[in-house]
């Protein structure tokens, strides 16, 4: 299980920051699943194998999102 700020997030798979602070805000991403906020280091992390899932899951096995696995060094 790897853990990233969101500055991260745009290195490992194709999602903005604005648009992984949009689905936080509309509660589509659930605390403790998908993120977890850490008051120790003042940050929110995001579990990344839980957005990829969540990004492959809602493109349906797109060939969008298969081309975003490819890309990436998952």
């Amino acid at each position: 299980m790897k853990w990233v700020k969101i500055g991260q997030i745009t290195k490992y798979i194709s999602i903005s920051e604005n648009t992984v602070r949009r689905l936080v805000k509309e509660n589509v991403f659930q605390e403790g699943k998908h993120y977890v906020k850490n008051p120790y280091i003042g940050h929110t992390l995001f579990n990344l194998e839980e957005l990829e899932a969540w990004l492959l899951q809602n493109s349906a096995g797109s060939k969008e999102a298969f081309d975003l696995m490819k890309m990436k060094d998952w």
